[in-house]
């Protein structure tokens, strides 16, 4: 009787209003709200999407703190079609998912891995943002890193390479290698999850522990890859505490002779939900999304290799 009652739907509604009992109709409401995504640019193809846009008298408006992403434009209904996309000009993905290219920072001459980059949209923003990098798409999956390629083929990039290598290995052919690396980790994805029939129905709190390990192996590894000084992007798009501050600060508790979790400049105020609880470290120096409006759920820590 137990394990039915860990399973599903109902198994999922109960971890999280205990998870969250002051905000749980509120978190659980934001799943199913559809954010129109913003659109990430070549910025060799600004002014073509520009004249393009402007055919069509459309507002063209970039992201305050992302030189190469603008907004939705507001004259086109929400799901309706937008010029530039079937031309691969424009790439849709949620506003949030910015956040972690931005904290990364990329600056010429880099080295840059982004460990589990499918589908790529991060990436993009990574090569767009920076400039004279090299960058390294890495996937485990075969499907996936195909459907990579085809991404980076259609916007005209083909100084990007491609691995399928299991992340926390990496290090062992390529010590201290990477100057910054980008880890938007496997995670429960709570609002996908929400609006999958089939995943919902396989939910167990079990899930959660293991990504929480898998996490903290990924980040362990990755590490040792990472040169002396070298910046590693922690991220997830989960909402639970275990995935994202536990992990951070399990990390930095076995392993804080490796690295230091480092402030870094946020556009967007935090969440403070769990400004109460204390996960061993200064939570301030992390930037926590939930309930923002337009933002799916975020979480970006930034660690520096001693």
């Amino acid at each position: 009787m137990k394990k039915h009652k860990d399973i599903g739907k109902t198994a999922f509604l109960n971890y999280y209003q205990k998870h969250f009992p002051l905000k749980f109709d509120q978190i659980i409401q934001s799943f199913d709200d559809k954010n129109p995504p913003v659109f990430l640019f070549n910025p060799q193809f600004e002014d073509q999407i520009r004249f393009l846009w402007g055919k069509y008298r459309l507002s063209f408006n970039k992201i305050e703190w992302f030189p190469y992403a603008v907004y939705w434009p507001q004259q086109i209904p929400f799901g309706d079609p937008v010029p530039g996309y079937v031309e691969k000009l424009i790439y849709p993905m949620n506003i949030s998912s910015l956040l972690p290219v931005l904290a990364l920072s990329p600056k010429p001459n880099e080295i840059i891995l982004d460990a589990c980059s499918a589908p790529g949209g991060k990436t993009l923003g990574i090569k767009f943002l920076g400039s004279n990098n090299r960058i390294i798409a890495n996937d485990v999956s075969p499907i996936r890193r195909q459907r990579m390629r085809q991404t980076f083929r259609e916007f005209q990039l083909s100084d990007i390479d491609v691995w399928g290598r299991p992340a926390e290995t990496i290090y062992q052919q390529y010590p201290n290698y990477f100057d910054k690396i980008l880890l938007d980790a496997p995670c429960s994805s709570e609002k996908h999850v929400w609006n999958d029939t089939k995943y919902l129905k396989q939910w167990t709190p079990n899930r959660i522990k293991v990504l929480h390990l898998r996490q903290l192996a990924l980040l362990g590894g990755l590490l040792l890859a990472l040169k002396p000084g070298g910046i590693l992007i922690y991220s997830t798009c989960a909402v639970n505490t275990l995935e994202n501050e536990g992990t951070v600060g399990e990390l930095l508790q076995k392993k804080g002779n490796l690295a230091k979790l480092t402030d870094w400049s946020k556009p967007v105020e935090r969440s403070k939900q769990f400004k109460d609880q204390n996960f061993g470290f200064d939570q301030n120096k992390v930037l926590r999304i939930l309930l923002k409006e337009n933002y799916d759920p975020m979480f970006v820590a930034v660690l520096r290799k001693i």
